[in-house]
């Protein structure tokens, strides 16, 4: 009689799970932190196992892991920075809503008071156009009254310029 012939489980936790701790302060070494190492050890892990049997029994199982475990670290680093920083709103808030309230001048923001035909061309823009004008001198830039012309006819700047120094934010 033959002896049984151990599974792919068997192996494969003779042969990877003691390089587990090693592994984990690897993980520990490139994400700084510990929930995110957890995660890249869990992954590195599993496709250790998916695999397993493209791994050549004798060789270094060390080497293989830590192969593994960068490549992941470094796939997971590029899918996120090519994925857009996402914000979610849990509420649609409008640009009047960002207005100053009722105890402030109602046609002063931040120091700048507005015309009234400057008060009824942002009121007639699109609310993402209108949230970004609120926003912009929400966060102390001052609003050129010119929208963006210069007397430079080769400076076409923003309609937002930067807080001067000695302004108030």
């Amino acid at each position: 009689m033959t002896a049984p012939r151990e599974t792919k489980q068997e192996l494969f936790n003779k042969d990877m799970l003691p390089f587990m701790d090693l592994m984990y302060g690897y993980a520990m070494y490139l994400t700084g932190n510990r929930d995110e190492s957890n995660d890249l050890l869990q992954e590195t892990f599993l496709k250790a196992f998916r695999f397993f049997d493209k791994f050549e029994r004798g060789t270094n199982a060390k080497a293989w892991l830590y192969r593994i475990m960068r490549n992941t670290f470094i796939n997971e680093y590029r899918r996120v920075k090519r994925t857009p920083d996402l914000v979610e709103y849990d509420e649609q808030i409008s640009a009047y809503q960002m207005m100053p309230r009722a105890t402030e001048r109602p046609d002063q923001i931040e120091g700048e008071i507005f015309e009234d035909e400057i008060a009824v061309a942002i009121a007639s823009l699109p609310e993402k156009f209108k949230s970004v004008i609120i926003f912009a001198g929400r966060a102390g830039f001052a609003l050129r009254r010119d929208c963006g012309r210069s007397r430079d006819p080769h400076r076409h700047g923003p309609v937002a310029a930067p807080p001067r120094q000695g302004d108030s934010v």
